[in-house]
């Protein structure tokens, strides 16, 4: 009785146990059910799936092999990269993490990180395989565009670096952006082409090597020039891009008769990307891919849209400098062209002034030549004529007292006095013309003697006073000289009178190293610096002309009520030529 009892409370407790270990199981089950990832049991022998939660019911059955989930009944389980992982982690008895892609029903690509771990039997080998999915579709997808885009960003980054050389050439600019183009979208074929601002064609610029060495097209049928059509626009599939002024893509799906009526030879085209290069509205340029293994995507078409806003940009920079150079090789022309004009118009001017020059310093000479001439004139024939007129009247008046009574006496006599005054005051005019044509000091006593006289008739006639000083030790100079020096003092007294309103004359002559300077400075209002430089001053212009016909230099300044000061400097080679001199 009591054995009974005891096999009946052993039955009792087994079955409790059995109970709690199926509770257990099914509550472990409903938790793995519950997961929100896929999860499954792998048997590490024969690789079917032992166990799986709700999760995997969309790809994955109960006893099926677990190659089912990635390669579909019948394939290998060996993969193209590596040793299939459940057997690799049979090898290795450590943990594994994998990433694989599955293609939903509506044709996307999702993408899933599977990580497994081994189980193990009492005897230390591995019995099964325990895993489970995470889905990172959201953070690949991040992590794929953000490759691309770093791709993409190097890829300018490469291309700008090519495209910003100044001595490119168009061609080499298509070719580079043809290139990375191609090798971005992964294209096998495409071209590049510019539109020639003048004329409005399509110029093929670039294109791929396998176009030009596949295509069968009979030599005229080949065209590197295209012409818009009558309603102006492109023609073509290539001219539609440039048409819409946008880019865009055509896949077999989208239209799969539009590359089926290609002429004989022409290359096959599977599909075709087309972006245009605007200047604003206008096409300037379009990159054409093609051929693409796969369909091309939206990632192709702002691939592309990148690259063109740069070859754009760097072909509008490029044209735009050849303008800039042919501007200024125009303008450069244009000046070197006026410069010549203005060269040859210099010349003429110099030639002209220096037959002016020429012209004035022979009337200078034929002016001092003629005052010579007439001053001689006036004071011999004049001079002695007015003389001997004084003596005949002083004869009549020595026989009228003899002839004539008292009375008549006294008014003849008085009247012949009148005339013997007049008489001498017209010989001193006589010799003060004479004199002023051309001073007998100056060829008889030389340079400071004249000089001396000239200022002591200019005190007598204005009543300034005037001061001179010289360091002139008897050294001659020619007369030439002389007369220049004496007539431009001469000028500048004659300034002082009806300009200057000045009360005192200062006038220098000082000996210096390498040249010999005269001055005259008066004390009143200045002279104008316009009246310096101006046209309307023939007298100062006749004074630079006659200092630069001895080789010396004038110089006049002036300063609002303190004055005016006339330089003039003769260099001493002049002074020291001594031949034909006056002291």
């Amino acid at each position: 009785m009591k054995n009974w009892a005891t096999r009946s409370n052993a039955n009792e407790i087994h079955k409790k146990l059995i109970d709690t270990i199926k509770r257990q199981n099914e509550f472990l089950v409903s938790v793995i059910d519950a997961l929100e990832h896929p999860f499954f049991v792998v048997n590490a022998k024969d690789h079917v799936v032992e166990m799986a939660n709700k999760a995997t019911d969309s790809f994955l059955d109960m006893g099926k092999s677990c190659n089912y989930v990635f390669h579909g009944v019948g394939s290998s389980c060996l993969m193209d990269y590596s040793v299939c992982p459940i057997e690799r982690i049979k090898k290795n008895r450590l943990p594994l993490v994998e990433e694989t892609t599955r293609i939903g029903t509506d044709g996307t690509i999702n993408y899933f990180e599977i990580r497994s771990h081994p189980f193990f039997d009492a005897d230390g080998k591995v019995e099964k395989i325990i895993s489970y999915f995470l889905n990172i579709t959201q953070r690949k997808e991040m992590q794929l565009d953000l490759e691309w885009q770093s791709s993409l960003h190097l890829a300018l980054a490469e291309l700008a670096r090519a495209l910003i050389d100044p001595e490119i050439s168009y061609k080499k600019m298509a070719l580079l952006t043809l290139e990375y183009s191609k090798a971005l979208t992964k294209s096998k074929f495409g071209f590049v082409i510019n539109i020639d601002s003048e004329s409005g064609k399509a110029l093929c610029a670039a294109i791929s090597e396998d176009v030009s060495q596949k295509c069968q097209m009979e030599e005229k049928q080949r065209k590197f020039v295209f012409s818009r059509k009558p309603d102006g626009l492109f023609p073509g599939v290539w001219g539609k891009p440039l048409n819409l002024g946008k880019g865009l893509f055509i896949n077999p799906s989208d239209s799969p008769l539009l590359f089926q009526n290609l002429p004989k030879g022409h290359i096959a085209i599977r599909n075709f990307l087309g972006v245009p290069a605007m200047a604003g509205k206008s096409p300037i340029g379009e990159i054409c891919l093609g051929n693409k293994p796969e369909d091309f995507s939206d990632q192709d078409l702002k691939a592309v849209e990148r690259i063109v806003d740069l070859y754009s940009a760097i072909l509008q920079r490029k044209k735009a400098e050849e303008e800039i150079l042919n501007l200024n090789r125009k303008l450069e022309e244009r000046v070197s062209e006026r410069t010549k004009q203005l060269n040859t118009a210099v010349e003429e001017l110099e030639w002209s002034n220096k037959q002016l020059q020429g012209l004035y310093l022979k009337l200078q000479k034929v002016r001092e030549e003629e005052n010579i001439k007439v001053s001689r004139l006036i004071h011999d024939e004049l001079g002695q004529l007015l003389t001997g007129i004084k003596v005949d009247i002083s004869w009549c008046e020595s026989k009228a007292k003899d002839f004539l009574d008292a009375g008549i006496k006294e008014k003849a006599v008085f009247r012949m006095n009148e005339m013997k005054e007049s008489l001498d005051n017209a010989i001193q005019v006589v010799r003060d013309v004479s004199s002023e044509l051309r001073p007998n000091q100056l060829d008889i006593l030389g340079l400071i003697p004249a000089i001396e006289w000239q200022l002591g008739q200019f005190k007598r006639r204005t009543g300034i006073l005037f001061e001179f000083s010289h360091d002139w030790d008897g050294e001659s100079v020619p007369k030439s000289v002389a007369v220049d020096v004496f007539r431009i003092l001469q000028e500048a007294l004659t300034n002082v009178v009806r300009h200057s309103k000045a009360s005192r004359v200062s006038v220098r002559l000082q000996k210096k190293k390498s040249f010999l300077l005269i001055e005259c400075e008066d004390n009143g209002v200045g002279i104008q610096k316009s009246r310096i430089s101006g046209f309307e001053s023939l007298g100062l212009l006749g004074m630079k002309e006659r200092a630069r016909e001895t080789g010396g230099k004038l110089k006049i300044s002036g300063k609002r009520g303190k004055g005016t000061l006339v330089s003039l400097y003769i260099p001493r080679k002049v002074i020291e030529h001594d031949q034909n001199s006056c002291g």
